[in-house]
């Protein structure tokens, strides 16, 4: 299993889940992501990268999200 990242690859914001156009939207500057996190939409000059995935497991009846660690 797999999940992607709520925070834009553009300046960090986080972003908010719009279940009526199956789009993460960013607040910052229109961007919008897939559930995926491809980016769909942006008024950028340039588009930010998609947003990072991370490995997900189920432990117990948890669910864990195994992000990176921070250097």
């Amino acid at each position: 299993m797999e999940a992607v990242s709520g925070i834009c690859t553009h300046q960090g914001c986080k972003s908010w889940f719009d279940q009526s156009v199956d789009r993460l939207r960013c607040p910052c500057h229109s961007t919008s992501f897939s559930p995926a996190g491809m980016v769909v939409t942006h008024a950028l000059p340039i588009a930010p990268k998609p947003l990072p995935h991370f490995e997900v497991r189920e432990k117990n009846g948890v669910v864990e999200v195994l992000a990176p660690e921070s250097t």
